[in-house]
């Protein structure tokens, strides 16, 4: 019973222990990696042999609606990153 006390205790001081960072140490984003940054990769082009029109216009819908999706996403971490990164520049001011 006194180690379960003992145990409490240590871990309850553990909690009262606090870090103060000097004002001088500022907080520092990374750059966004290129490839995370880089614009998605453009369609490619659709087969013309062994496709009929139904096909064409099934590839190329499936196509756009995937750049779309990967643009936008891109888009968002890109502007997620920014945010980021100007919050930490003016809480380091």
């Amino acid at each position: 019973m006194r180690i379960i006390f003992a145990f409490a205790a240590l871990v309850l001081l553990a909690g009262c222990v606090t870090t103060n960072p000097s004002p001088e140490a500022g907080v520092t984003i990374p750059s966004l990696p290129p490839s995370i940054a880089a614009p998605c990769v453009p369609p490619v082009t659709v087969p013309t042999a062994d496709t009929d029109q139904q096909d064409v216009e099934r590839y190329w819908a499936t196509d756009r609606t995937s750049l779309k999706i990967c643009a936008g996403r891109q888009a968002a971490v890109v502007a997620s990153w920014a945010a980021l990164q100007q919050s930490y520049a003016g809480a380091g001011r």
